[in-house]
């Protein structure tokens, strides 16, 4: 039935219907056309690794090294221990004196994990580098109070070493040597 004054249209209401929606389409295909491409990702810079900046210590610039392959050098290590457990490392970590086996290096990548072995009596510990030092003059490394007691330089304080990067810790830890 149509009201008075109205036609019907051929085709009844589904042909009307029919028609509303595919002006609908019409007009959303034009509208998703018309919208403007993805934006492509911003082209990225390299950021250095933790720890690769240069950095100034008492007036003298060091450059960490990118890739500690190779490394071997003797020298003289010391240790730190109890005045600095618990506060942050130059890497961002909590420093452990009495259980983790870290050291400072002024140079060597962090999570670098180097042999220190004490020339005189042949004892040797490896451990990951997670800070920056030492800055007493003719230090190589600095030990955490764990690894010292490892290889015997609590009570000396002191002693020649020989340091040689083995390798990358994998999540906090060094390869077995």
């Amino acid at each position: 039935m149509t009201p008075r004054g109205c036609r019907a249209a051929p085709g009844g209401i589904a042909a009307e219907l029919g028609w509303l929606a595919g002006a609908c389409g019409a007009v959303l295909l034009a509208v998703g056309c018309a919208s403007a491409p993805p934006t492509p990702p911003a082209a990225t810079t390299a950021v250095p690794p933790r720890g690769a900046e240069p950095y100034t210590v008492k007036g003298r610039t060091y450059v960490p090294e990118r890739d500690p392959q190779g490394y071997k050098e003797e020298g003289m290590a010391s240790w730190y221990g109890a005045h600095h457990q618990g506060r942050r490392t130059a890497s961002g970590e909590r420093f452990n004196a009495y259980h983790g086996l870290t050291a400072a290096h002024k140079t060597l990548p962090f999570d670098t994990c180097v042999r220190v072995e004490v020339l005189d009596s042949g004892r040797s510990v490896t451990v990951r580098i997670n800070d920056r030092g030492p800055f007493a003059k003719n230090r190589l490394i600095d030990l955490s109070r764990a690894a010292a007691k490892e290889i015997g330089l609590l009570d000396a304080g002191v002693a020649r070493v020989r340091v040689e990067a083995i390798g990358t810790a994998d999540h906090g830890r060094c390869p077995s040597a």
